[in-house]
């Protein structure tokens, strides 16, 4: 359509060229644009690096009957939160809870995902606590997940 979508890939022939482009255009502004250059790397990659970084938690299966305060007293055990939000739909409901350290989101997520916290989770329910993620990084999941199980299924097809 001859639209830009702001974004480009070049394939250099040789390391120390692309590692100069690096050096030397990242940060430039070019046309009144601030330009990124970097070094391509692979989804998966990208998803690991988030994987130790990450500070924002998902939470589901709350108690919705519970008191707002209460819930963060409860979390704030495991670190301080810098922001949260919290979605009550009916009985559903779901936060975003935002720590200052990725060790404070991590062990909240360690801790606590797939347990039953009384007073926090609707009886009966497992509470899930997971880091969060994108919709695009959500849909890569389950396709990779989908592809391995095709994988798996299609070597015991003559059975």
């Amino acid at each position: 359509e001859g639209k830009s979508k702001g974004y480009g890939y070049i394939h250099f022939s040789e390391a120390a060229d692309a590692d100069k482009a690096v050096t030397e255009v990242h940060d430039m502004c070019l046309d009144g644009q601030r330009v990124h250059v970097g070094h391509f790397e692979r989804k998966e990659k990208k998803l690991q690096s988030l994987n130790e970084t990450f500070t924002n938690v998902y939470v589901k299966h709350f108690d919705t009957t519970a008191e707002e305060s209460n819930l963060l007293e409860y979390f704030e055990q495991f670190g301080k939160i810098k922001s949260h939000t919290i979605s009550k739909v009916g009985n559903a409901g779901v936060m975003y809870i935002n720590y200052e350290t990725h060790e404070d989101a991590a062990q909240t997520v360690e801790q606590l995902n797939d347990t039953e916290p009384e007073g926090v989770v609707h009886a009966g329910r497992k509470l899930v606590v997971v880091r969060h993620q994108k919709k695009a990084e959500r849909e890569h999941t389950k396709a990779t997940e989908r592809k391995e199980r095709e994988q798996q299924y299609a070597k015991y097809s003559n059975l």
